[in-house]
């Protein structure tokens, strides 16, 4: 006896295929319609682990292959008009500097300065960004700044993906 061996799904996929769009479910319109996410990288390791190397880096790599990046780096209150950023910032589509004045955590809350930057990069720059860096400062946690890219703010998370956390090891 022959068998007959059927795609899983084709039957449901086929008849949808022949129904269109209009007759997918609402949510899958949605995810269809709703521009792709811009990936995020957090870049974290102490101080002196490499961090701003590692992001001249990628961006000169990104420059190289046509890549928009943006660059959003937290910086001690001490480095404020101190010194100058070791980041390429002409090498960014965008770069913003924050700073951690020592009064808590600046990403924590949906009005930390963190959130802003990111919002405004969501509002203003979405079309010329391809990817965003986000360089903690040597003391920052990693997870803190995963949550301000996912949870913060709607118009932040629907922008945004966190793609990876890379830790500087020296």
């Amino acid at each position: 006896m022959a068998q007959h061996r059927r795609e899983p799904n084709s039957l449901a996929a086929s008849m949808a295929a022949e129904r269109g769009p209009s007759a997918w479910p609402a949510s899958m319109a949605a995810e269809r319609a709703a521009p792709p996410r811009i990936p995020a990288t957090i870049l974290t390791g102490y101080a002196g682990a490499g961090k701003s190397h590692v992001v001249n880096l990628l961006l000169a790599e990104a420059a190289r292959r046509k890549l928009r990046v943006a660059v959003v780096a937290q910086r001690a209150a001490e480095e404020f008009a101190l010194s100058p950023s070791p980041i390429r910032a002409d090498l960014a589509v965008a770069y913003t500097e924050v700073y951690d004045f020592g009064s808590g955590c600046l990403c924590c809350s949906p009005r930390g300065e963190m959130t802003r930057a990111l919002a405004e990069l969501a509002r203003e720059r979405r079309d010329a960004v391809d990817h965003v860096v986000v360089r903690c400062g040597p003391l920052a946690a990693p997870l803190v700044f995963a949550k301000a890219l996912l949870c913060s703010d709607d118009a932040v998370a629907s922008t945004f993906e966190l793609a990876s956390i890379v830790a500087v090891v020296d």
